[in-house]
């Protein structure tokens, strides 16, 4: 984790623009919430492939044995997608001082599944 923390503190400098296209920087309230959903993963989860976003939010990607869950996450509300061979599913809301139950159940599923970085 502490590669994703490291990643993460560089997000944190990002400036305005930092896409070249005008791209917000990242919020701190969305880096905090972020390091709250991180300190919250249950014990034994990957590390998740991290990205910023041009409209000033962080996702966090997982992927593995054809699963695979992508979850926004900004400074008041996320969104998250969980993709398998069988689904698509998506949810979104209010941003909780834990991990959303429909991330959470996800993590579950693909944790049971041999890993591969994205």
């Amino acid at each position: 984790m502490a590669t994703t923390l490291s990643l993460l503190a560089e997000l944190a400098r990002l400036r305005p623009g930092w896409d070249g296209y005008g791209a917000d920087p990242i919020s701190a309230p969305c880096l905090a919430n972020v390091r709250a959903v991180l300190a919250a993963l249950p014990a034994g989860t990957p590390n998740p492939e991290i990205a910023p976003n041009p409209n000033g939010t962080v996702t966090l990607d997982w992927a593995t044995g054809g699963c695979s869950l992508s979850f926004e996450i900004g400074a008041t509300r996320y969104s998250a997608v969980w993709e398998s061979v069988f689904e698509v599913q998506t949810d979104k809301g209010d941003i909780l001082p834990s991990v959303p139950v429909f991330v959470s159940t996800a993590l579950t599923i693909l944790c049971q599944m041999p890993w591969r970085q994205l």
